[in-house]
């Protein structure tokens, strides 16, 4: 599993799976966030932001890692 993708990566795999606008309006609701999701250039597995959309959307563990395997190869 690829502890980091590009948030280009995140953000195309993210529409492939039909949760690019659910993510997007999460991450509108908390600054540090959006700031986040907004500037930096790659996403970490392991991170707050990833676990925040985890649990907000009900994710698996195996679902996220599926996933970031998919982008990593966007």
């Amino acid at each position: 599993i690829p502890q980091a993708i590009t948030m280009r990566q995140a953000r195309l795999q993210l529409l492939e799976v039909g949760l690019l606008d659910d993510v997007e309006a999460l991450v509108a609701l908390d600054r540090k966030s959006q700031i986040e999701w907004e500037y930096a250039n790659e996403v970490y597995r392991q991170s707050p932001l990833i676990e925040s959309v985890k649990e907000a959307m009900s994710l698996t563990d195996e679902q996220i890692d599926n996933m970031f395997l998919s982008a990593s190869k966007l």
